[in-house]
């Protein structure tokens, strides 16, 4: 029997993850997998279903074009942490990074699923100084220069 359909073969490589992705409105692991850097819009109370009952859930908000995260307790504890937030309009704008975990647990079995992490910051550039002799390099040691500290064992 022919399929008119069209088709597109699907890599012998890819996980069946991403082959099959979900279609839920929350961000799942395989939404951050790579890990992706995040804004927070803001916070708000969701219903979900789960095992046929109704219960309300916290959810974050990002801005641009990403699915909301379900905000469950062990992400609020590093949220708070990462932000130093205690308020909900405090956790807004931060920015943070959301990745795969796959070491999350859903009772006794090894599921994986979303973490948040701080988002790495840039260091601070040194100030840069036009007085000379300041804040400038000192001149590379030559081995064996008294200076150059080769004999200790860092």
């Amino acid at each position: 029997m022919n399929d008119p359909r069209p088709s597109t073969p699907i890599n012998d490589d890819m996980p069946l993850d991403k082959a099959v992705p979900s279609n839920s409105k929350y961000i799942s692991k395989e939404d951050v997998d790579p890990p992706i850097l995040v804004q927070i819009a803001y916070l708000t109370s969701d219903q979900v279903e789960n095992d046929g009952k109704l219960s309300d859930v916290a959810v974050l908000h990002f801005h641009g074009d990403v699915k909301p995260l379900i905000l469950k307790h062990t992400n609020k504890e590093l949220l708070k942490a990462i932000t130093g937030a205690q308020t909900a309009g405090a956790v807004k704008d931060h920015q943070i990074v959301l990745y795969n975990d796959p070491s999350i647990m859903f009772g006794t079995r090894v599921v994986g699923g979303v973490r948040i992490r701080a988002a790495q910051q840039a260091p601070a550039a040194a100030p840069v100084s036009h007085v000379p002799g300041v804040n400038q390099a000192p001149p590379a040691a030559l081995p064996g220069d008294p200076g150059s500290h080769e004999d200790i064992p860092y």
